[in-house]
């Protein structure tokens, strides 16, 4: 019997790598700034929330809410089309599907980008429910998205797992009592973890694959 029925993804770097997108579309709100130095490394800027990103790059709380609010406008017009499925992703969905699985999206990143992307790879209709974070900032915590995910779908969180690149899927799936499986593949990294723990740090898609079916 099979541990789990119910698989979480995050987006950024677990389903996707949207990389291209995010960086160009910070670049260019900081250009309005007078900023042209960009030298974060890519788990600095991608799975931090983004008003801390820019709050970082700043140095004012005002400034980084309006550049988020340029961040947005920009990205809805071209960054949000810069990405590309994990190799191996689509066919973990469908195998997943295959065998029963519930599957939800849990992302820091708002939903009317997600569904966007989740729509461009055609694989939008394999999930079950949607849980991110909201453009007013009333949902931005990845505890919270995750536990709206589970609920959502009514699931079992002793065969619930998440699946994530960031300290934040840790920490959140633990909050949970859910398992988490460690997107290795993507932009965190495992000596940043805090101590936070996986079942599986996957180097690739295809490690989830095997470990889950």
């Amino acid at each position: 019997m099979k541990k789990y029925d119910t698989v979480l993804f995050d987006m950024d770097g677990t389903l996707c790598n949207t990389k291209s997108g995010i960086k160009n579309t910070i670049k260019k709100v900081l250009l309005e700034y007078g900023v042209d130095d960009f030298s974060l490394s890519e788990n600095e800027y991608i799975g931090p929330p983004l008003l801390d990103v820019f709050f970082k790059l700043l140095g004012d709380w005002d400034k980084a809410k309006e550049a988020l609010s340029q961040y947005r406008s920009c990205y809805k017009v071209s960054g949000v089309y810069e990405n590309e499925l994990y190799e191996g992703m689509y066919d973990l969905i469908v195998k997943l599907k295959e065998n029963n699985f519930k599957i939800a999206l849990a992302s820091l990143k708002p939903e009317v980008f997600c569904v966007e992307i989740l729509k461009q790879h055609n694989i939008i209709g394999f999930f079950d429910f949607i849980s991110c974070a909201t453009l007013d900032g009333k949902i931005g915590d990845k505890t919270k998205i995750i536990d709206i995910a589970i609920n959502g779908l009514k699931a079992k969180r002793e065969k619930a797992v998440m699946v994530g690149d960031t300290v934040f899927d840790l920490i959140g799936a633990r909050e949970n009592n859910i398992d988490a499986i460690f997107a290795s593949y993507g932009f965190g990294d495992e000596g940043n973890l805090g101590g936070e723990k996986a079942v599986l740090y996957a180097k690739s898609v295809d490690e989830i694959r095997d470990f889950l079916l």
